[in-house]
């Protein structure tokens, strides 16, 4: 199944926002609830963890109740196969913790955008000669903002996502330090909103997130 969205429109929702929300352990019976709350104060880009119960079936929930509205992504994809039922129930970009060339040609394939996980220099070369323009440094916490700076010295025209470890202390920081964007999860949605209707809290989260986000953008 041949994605319609493609991925330069990704590309430039995230390099717009800044922000993809990592919903992970969102019960299927919320999980529309909590994007329709997050997209109403400036969400475009959601992401579902594969290891969530129900995964697929939320993608495809998610994909048929915002269309064109919301991207819709696939989380800790590990292979070529789980990335193709990925992309069969709907998921228009597809994220893994770690480097398998395999994922990112299943995703050129089909048109959708490929966010390889890298942690090294070499792993950053071998994803974009698989094709990846994009890539996802985690856990960026450990590696931090000298890191992504110096990643972007190094290699011409690459573009990072950084993930793991990002909250409302430090994500200007990763910002300013040249990522276009920033994957954040548990701090954004947490236990506090999965197992509620926190949806004040939510929104406010949300904001909060985006102000800094885009404040941090508009000086770099």
């Amino acid at each position: 199944m041949k994605n319609l969205t493609a991925p330069s429109s990704v590309i430039d929702a995230i390099r717009d926002t800044g922000l993809i929300s990592i919903l992970r352990g969102v019960d299927s019976g919320k999980i529309c609830d909590v994007v329709d709350i997050m997209g109403q104060n400036g969400i475009r880009l959601v992401e579902v963890t594969l290891d969530t119960p129900d995964a697929l079936p939320s993608i495809q929930q998610l994909s048929r109740a915002f269309p064109g509205d919301m991207l819709i992504g696939a989380g800790t994809v590990l292979d070529r196969e789980t990335a193709r039922q990925a992309i069969s129930a709907g998921a228009q970009f597809i994220l893994s913790p770690t480097l398998d060339t395999s994922v990112i040609a299943c995703c050129i394939e089909n048109g959708v955008l490929p966010i390889p996980g890298v942690f090294s220099p070499s792993e950053i070369a071998l994803a974009r000669a698989a094709g990846a323009v994009l890539v996802k440094v985690f856990p960026a916490n450990l590696l931090g903002t000298d890191y992504i700076k110096k990643m972007l010295d190094l290699f011409g025209n690459l573009e990072i996502l950084a993930v793991g470890g990002i909250d409302l202390n430090n994500v200007e920081a990763f910002i300013s330090a040249g990522a276009q964007g920033v994957g954040i999860g548990s701090k954004l949605v947490g236990r506090d909103i999965v197992g509620s209707q926190h949806c004040e809290l939510l929104g406010r989260r949300t904001k909060q997130y985006l102000q800094k986000i885009q404040s941090a953008k508009s000086t770099t």
